[in-house]
């Protein structure tokens, strides 16, 4: 998919081929399924430091105007969680997408202190947000 495309649900063109799309995310999960050292090099990360990154676009729905959250959670080099989400209101405010951030990295480490995974540092946080 191009990066950067604003889709409208009013005045967007429909997707040309579904079944390309559902081939290749197929073939992706076929891949990290049934190739096992894919997957173990993937999952062994070099360091354990935990850092979120978040960013919020006003107004970037040409619809209705709201501003989207997206935000994704590192471990190591490894991607751990991501979301993207549109907000409930208007907003011009980067705080809603700081708060989701935290509030994830803070549930993270809480699953990772009740199997007992050590963080050596803080988590990081960076923003990206252009309000």
């Amino acid at each position: 998919m191009t990066g950067g495309e604003k889709l409208s649900t009013i005045r967007s063109d429909p997707v040309q081929s579904p079944q390309v799309y559902r081939s290749l995310v197929g073939a992706l999960q076929y891949a990290a399924i049934t190739r096992p050292e894919i997957s173990y090099a993937v999952n062994q990360p070099a360091s354990l430091d935990l850092v979120g990154f978040c960013d919020a676009d006003w107004a970037i729905d040409p619809d209705d105007r709201r501003s989207t959250t997206e935000l994704c959670v590192f471990l190591g080099s490894n991607l751990v969680s991501w979301s993207s989400k549109k907000q409930q209101t208007m907003s011009r405010s980067s705080y809603k997408s700081l708060a989701s951030i935290t509030a994830k990295i803070t549930w993270i480490q809480s699953l990772l202190t009740e199997i007992r995974v050590q963080i050596p540092r803080q988590p990081t946080l960076l923003s990206f947000t252009l309000d």
